[in-house]
């Protein structure tokens, strides 16, 4: 347009619409228009939502104003994108048209998965382990399309971090909500591992095992004097305690038998045992006197002295020590010559 000298040109302007393209919920931005060389954006999702489908931004199409179509200087535009210049030209309708992806489950191993909804434009899923299988991960609005359970072994504990229903008990059914295993561990033995990997082998169920020296003093497992020892043990392995014999009595009248039982009056020479659990106490055996009495061993042997009277090799002064074998102790009358 010119007028004397001065000739000008206005910048064309176009409309921006919009479109939902199928959304379930919420509305689309408003109408507005934009000028060449002037500041245009695209509108934001809002509150606009499509079920089970993600936002992705925006298609963009063009129109003239004749209806017949134009090409746009872009395709698709983020939320908020520029559209500066998307068209030249003018009275044209520029239509943004909501972009979502559907959420579609994977291929699951030994699961069923289901589509839990969307957050923040993510799809959530929600898988569960099928009869007789497990999986360390929880399985509820995960992001993860696929997920595998592995299949439940006898003797082995799940991780303690599974979801209750995909805890399996011995025959590979799901177990009670809250339960922590899978054919449990031996009463007294337990699993602290919270990986599938760490439950693979029934030996992985560990049990600490109390070992009294029952009055006696040395060293077993590494510990020393007469402060009781300890062991751990494997489920379903043999479990070694190291042989009692090796332990001195402080106290005459007994000695060490060898081996390890549940109770303190035990005489028993078993020092390896499967599955043990709670206390063992070292077994000894009551030694036995005739014509003398009990004296404190400086080895795992019964040690005695001799009464009044007697002795082991016909001497004359009492307090000798007695004759030992196994665990008789004994001594004979003295004697003398009357002339």
């Amino acid at each position: 347009s010119c007028s004397g000298t001065s000739c000008s040109c206005s910048a064309k302007s176009w409309t921006v619409t919009y479109a939902g393209n199928g959304n379930t919920s919420g509305s689309v931005p408003s109408n507005h228009t934009c000028s060449y060389d002037g500041t245009c954006t695209a509108g934001s999702q809002g509150n606009l939502l499509k079920t089970n489908n993600p936002f992705g931004g925006w298609t963009v199409t063009c129109k003239k104003s004749d209806n017949s179509s134009c090409t746009p200087s872009v395709s698709t535009v983020a939320a908020g994108g520029s559209l500066k210049n998307v068209t030249t030209e003018a009275g044209a309708t520029i239509t943004l048209t909501a972009i979502w992806t559907a959420c579609a489950c994977g291929s699951d191993t030994n699961a069923t998965c289901a589509i839990s909804g969307v957050s923040s434009n993510v799809c959530q899923y929600t898988h569960t382990c099928t009869n007789g299988y497990y999986n360390a991960n929880n399985g509820t609005a995960i992001t993860s399309k696929s997920m595998s359970c592995t299949k439940c072994q006898a003797g082995t504990r799940c991780p303690s971090g599974a979801k209750s229903e995909t805890i399996c008990s011995t025959d590979g059914t799901y177990s009670a909500a809250g339960a922590t295993s899978c054919s449990n561990c031996t009463a007294g033995y337990s699993n602290s591992g919270t990986t599938a990997a760490a439950h693979a082998n029934e030996s992985s169920c560990k049990a600490t095992i109390t070992l009294k020296k029952n009055g006696s003093s040395g060293t077993i497992q590494g510990t020393g004097s007469t402060t009781d020892a300890s062991i751990t043990c494997s489920q379903g392995v043999s479990c070694d305690f190291g042989s009692a014999g090796s332990l001195v009595p402080t106290s005459g009248g007994y000695k060490m038998a060898g081996g390890w039982g549940t109770s303190n009056s035990c005489s028993a020479t078993t020092t390896a045992f499967t599955n043990p659990t709670g206390t063992y106490y070292a077994c000894k055996s009551t030694c036995s006197y005739t014509h003398s009495s009990a004296a404190t061993p400086s080895s795992n042997v019964c040690a005695g002295t001799c009464a009044t009277g007697y002795s082991t090799s016909g001497g004359t002064n009492a307090g000798t020590a007695a004759s030992c074998s196994g665990t008789s102790c004994s001594c004979s009358a003295k004697s003398w010559t009357v002339t």
